[in-house]
């Protein structure tokens, strides 16, 4: 994972769910690739879908991850790695996209699969 100018580690902990749900020991990029390699507390994926009001089914789908695993995890609350590095992705770019734009842009998102993309608000 390489070096995001522009956005700090502290913004993508807080995309993540801060250092509540992480945990007060990430304090560096390092440190996120350490939680990422051992797996994200599934709080991270809840806070990703509070932060923009996705719903778990289509979070799941953009994901890539079925709605029985999500499941799952949540009884497990933890992330596997390969799951908390899609989380991470989908957080990375949405806080990108905030970054640039100065705003969320987007009321929901979809898979993308023959769905309707709706980014922008009043488009």
């Amino acid at each position: 994972m390489a070096a995001m100018p522009g956005l700090t580690t502290d913004r993508l902990v807080s995309m993540l769910g801060g250092r509540r749900a992480l945990g007060s020991r990430v304090q560096t990029l390092d440190d996120l690739r350490a939680q990422l390699r051992g797996g994200l507390p599934f709080a991270s994926l809840a806070a990703l879908s509070e932060a923009y009001d996705i719903d778990s089914k289509t979070l799941s789908r953009i994901l890539a991850i079925p709605a029985r695993t999500v499941a799952r995890r949540k009884h497990e609350k933890r992330l596997r790695a390969d799951e908390s590095d899609r989380v991470f992705r989908v957080a990375r770019i949405a806080a990108l996209a905030e970054e640039t734009l100065g705003w969320r842009p987007w009321t929901h998102l979809e898979d993308g699969l023959g769905e309707t993309v709706a980014f922008l608000k009043g488009v």
